[in-house]
């Protein structure tokens, strides 16, 4: 799948921080208390999470959002690559 990330704040308002890329992976840092978005051009930290949450159905994970202690939402979006034809 491809991803997309998107961060929202108070702060800093809403921002695409990453277009269509491809997603090597997601994963949590428990030592330094960090989720790691990694793409094939680019990766997210976002530190210190205090509540991450799932959209996905029959066909997967649709989206990841994850919420840093101080209210800034940081989405990740799944993207299905366009098929080409043969």
């Amino acid at each position: 799948k491809e991803a997309e990330i998107e961060i929202v704040g108070e702060d800093i308002g809403d921002q695409v921080e990453t277009k269509k890329q491809p997603l090597i992976g997601l994963s949590y840092d428990p030592k330094d208390d960090e989720f790691i978005v990694t793409l094939e051009h680019h990766e997210h930290i976002v530190p210190k999470p205090k509540e991450i949450a799932v959209d996905e159905d029959v066909t997967g994970i649709k989206a990841v959002e994850v919420v840093e202690q101080n209210g800034t939402k940081h989405i990740i979006k799944m993207v299905e690559p366009l098929a080409l034809p043969q």
